[in-house]
């Protein structure tokens, strides 16, 4: 996303300056103090898919009920406003989605927190109550730019745009912690409710809070006048989270798949009469479990058969079952992680017999009784910026021929799921395969930007007979589980866009590039994609126009202006495939060399064909004319690497290749006394290859557009090269050889008056080529010689 290298620009400055005066704006009075603040600023720049989304990153700590995300957004003086989108999520990068594009298919999308403000230096405070604890992520960003290219340097004003975030974070710090399976005693105040956390154990499918023995101003009561709220990872909301309002003296609240390894929240809210002042509680917290066990891990049975099909079937057989428990899921192994040619975004997930020979197995037999459980780990640096790939499968080959079989998959990020919870997979995410069919034997699901931390998956199944009714299995069902990290889409984007990594400060992620106007996540979106005819049509016209340069090649060969024909071969191969490469579809793109070579070689060679040609235009010898060349080969070569866009590495050789034509000319006036070159060349060249050099200029810098640019650009390149045909001055003859052209000089006084010793009477005579002629065309030859001395002559 950013380049390597430090260098001067006047943006960098702009900069700086927006994001002082951001950072400096007076904290505006808070309805309550704040206990932790971040403040901070980025810059924004125009959508083009989620590259141009300037990401942050923020820590919400533990027990925080309210956080206030104060922003303000700011450009310089006399610049246009701009809205601003922003999108804030919990774990993870947010997606965006501001012009409704659609994801790719068996996408799960998480819901972010979206607003938007402009850039008038006016805060918009967003509140969100009750927030997970945590990473939390803001992305912000421009809506898309204008439909206009220009010139970088012909901007009136250089806009830059910032935005400022101040995070104000409120948390409680009169939490109390609890542990599971003991009894707490407590007195509520009227009024006050009270809140506390625990952290529940490896294995923790759910908790039950009981509340018993309440009791009013020290008065035994029927009932327990409390609200009972639990939630993981963040303080609950009575109204919204889990919660039971009590009726009578023993009260039960059951939370299902509580977070592991983070803090999970109870709340007691009591609900008094008038005249009653306290309320004195026992509260006691129990946990149920998975048990840890290596069971029903399938194992293949030699040797293989063959039914009347010719498929081969593999044949399992489970390893000993443990004792019989109560538990109602069993915990596998963690699946282990193999990352593949070390690179970002590239790994897989097995189990650690994945590579014993000679068979790596990831099939499991599913239990109809109880939930199969493993889990998996993901890195918030290493794996945020990729996309979660899980493939669930099943095969009618592995249920008994009496019954068909359904499986259930739930994936959840730090919680396992239950016996209750797997077949619906609150929270998490749910897939389904059974085994009546190939299409429906196999289910994937991606999960964009998925949150660091623990994943768990829960696995079940259910047999039916061919009556639809459900039954105990006769053979429990082999499932095979795939678990993928990767970039964009299986690492590609749809053949509608290239995949490719950026950072935004410190963050890499991997976003799809689209082409031709598509757009999404994986490139998935066509609503305003161009077809495949307009895009061919478009390589073909930004290609073949080069053509024209073959005319201007030719006429520099025959007037034996080797060094301007070089450039202008140059110039026309590179620009022929660098267009070739730019196509946007990957369908009719092709890059003979890397694109970053053709592109510097495309603008190298445009720029050196203006340069060589006012050279070639002026009236200088050999060896300045060859310091010349040199001195602007140099030039150009660091100016075009320093910003080939820019408007000045266009305009500085051309204006000081016309200075040096200039002066070359004036000097020619003084020794010739009178107007060079002649009033008949500028009339009918010189004027014709100004206005249509002047012509590609007017249209490449104010008339290109994304809409027209394959007409403009292609027009770009004829004009351009029609150009050279008109400019290039006549073929110089040898010295001792006559011609009358405006580049033979003449001393005061002298005149052509003998030709191989006969008299000739002429002030002018056309040149070998005829175009491109110096020649004054006041003069008439008076022809005194015979044809063959005009040979000689010509």
């Amino acid at each position: 996303m950013y380049k390597h290298g430090c260098y001067f620009d006047i943006n960098h400055l702009i900069w700086f300056i927006i994001v002082i005066a951001l950072l400096l704006q007076p904290c505006k009075p808070q309805a309550y103090s704040a206990e932790v603040e971040w403040t901070t600023a980025v810059r924004l720049s125009d959508y083009k898919g989620y590259k141009s989304v300037s990401l942050t990153k923020y820590t919400i700590p533990d027990g925080t009920i309210e956080v206030l995300w104060d922003i303000s957004a700011d450009t310089l003086p006399k610049c246009p406003q701009k809205d601003v989108y922003i999108y804030i999520r919990h774990g993870s990068y947010p997606l965006v989605t501001p012009y409704n594009e659609t994801y790719p298919e068996n996408f799960h999308i998480e819901d972010s927190h979206h607003l938007k403000l402009t850039t008038n230096n006016v805060t918009l405070p967003y509140s969100i109550k009750m927030p997970k604890s945590g990473s939390w992520f803001l992305g912000g960003f421009l809506p898309r730019a204008q439909k206009q290219y220009l010139q970088a340097g012909l901007n009136k004003k250089n806009c830059v745009y910032g935005m400022g975030i101040r995070v104000i974070s409120r948390y409680m710090v009169d939490i109390d912690e609890v542990s599971t399976g003991k009894l707490y005693k407590f007195v509520l105040p009227a009024n006050k409710s009270k809140t506390m956390k625990l952290t529940v154990p490896e294995g923790t499918t759910s908790f039950s809070v009981l509340v018993d023995g309440c009791s009013v101003n020290t008065t035994n009561t029927t009932s327990c006048p409390v609200l009972i709220a639990a939630a993981s990872g963040h303080i609950p909301n009575v109204s919204l989270d889990t919660n039971v309002n009590c009726t009578s003296d023993t009260c039960q609240l059951d939370y299902q798949s509580p977070f592991i390894k983070e803090w999970s929240y109870i709340r007691i809210v009591p609900y008094l009469q008038a005249n009653d002042t306290e309320l004195n509680v026992s509260l006691q917290v129990n946990t149920q479990n998975c048990l840890m066990n290596q069971y029903i891990v399938g194992e293949p049975v030699d040797p293989v058969e063959e039914d009347d099909n010719q498929t081969q079937i593999i044949h399992y057989k489970p390893k000993p079952a443990p004792p019989v428990t109560n538990s109602s899921c069993v915990q596998l192994q963690q699946m282990g992680r193999f990352d593949i040619m070390n690179e970002d975004f590239l790994s897989i997930f097995i189990f650690p017999d994945q590579f014993l020979y000679p068979w790596p197995n990831m099939r499991l037999f599913c239990p109809d009784t109880q939930v199969l459980l493993t889990y998996f780990d993901l890195s918030t640096e290493r794996d945020a910026g990729g996309t979660l790939k899980v493939v669930f499968t099943t095969s009618h080959l592995y249920v008994h021929p009496q019954q068909d079989a359904k499986v259930y998959l739930c994936v959840m990020k730090s919680s396992i799921p239950s016996l209750t919870t797997v077949t619906d997979c609150p929270g998490g995410v749910s897939l389904i395969v059974n085994s009546t069919s190939e299409t429906a034997s196999t289910s994937k699901v991606y999960i964009p930007y998925p949150s660091g931390g623990r994943w768990y998956l829960g696995m079940k199944s259910a047999c039916y007979n061919k009556n639809k009714t459900e039954e105990k299995c006769l053979k429990l069902p082999v499932v095979l589980t795939q678990v993928f990290v990767t970039r964009c889409v299986d690492n590609k984007c749809g053949g509608k866009g290239n995949c490719q990594e950026f950072f935004s400060g410190m963050l890499l992620f991997s976003s799809c590039e689209c082409l031709s106007d598509w757009r999404g996540y994986g490139c998935t979106d066509g609503s305003m994609a161009e077809s495949d005819g307009t895009i061919l049509s478009t390589m073909l016209l930004l290609t073949l126009s080069n053509a024209f340069f073959i005319p201007g090649i030719f006429l520099s060969i025959r007037r034996r202006m080797f060094v301007e024909g070089l450039v202008y071969v140059f110039t026309m191969f590179f620009s022929t495939f660098y267009h070739a490469c730019d196509v946007n579809n990957v369908k009719y793109t092709w890059c003979m060399m890397d694109y970053g070579v053709l592109s510097f070689c495309d603008f190298y060679g445009s720029i050196m064909s203006f340069w060589v040609t006012l050279l070639a235009m002026s009236q200088l010898n050999d060896t300045v004319r060859s310091i010349f060349h040199m001195l602007g080969a140099l030039c150009l070569a660091m100016g075009v690497e320093y910003n080939k866009h820019g408007l000045w590495v266009f305009v500085a050789p051309a204006l000081t290749g016309v200075v040096i034509m200039s002066i070359s000319w004036v000097v020619q006036c003084r020794k010739r006394k009178n107007c060079y070159p002649s009033k008949w060349r500028y009339l009918k060249f010189i004027l014709p290859g100004i206005l249509l050099a002047g012509t590609g200029l007017i249209i490449v810098a104010f008339l290109e557009t994304d809409e027209n640019y394959k007409y403009t650009h292609s027009a770009w390149h004829v004009v351009i090269a029609l150009s050279i045909v008109f400019l290039l001055p006549s073929r110089k003859t040898s010295k001792g050889s006559f011609s009358l052209s405006d580049d033979a000089v003449l001393s005061d006084g002298q005149d052509y008056s003998l030709v191989q010793n006969h008299q000739v009477e002429a002030v002018g005579m056309m040149s070998a080529d005829g175009i491109g002629d110096d020649s004054d065309d006041e003069c008439i030859l008076e022809p005194t010689r015979s044809r063959q001395d005009w040979n000689v002559i010509l």
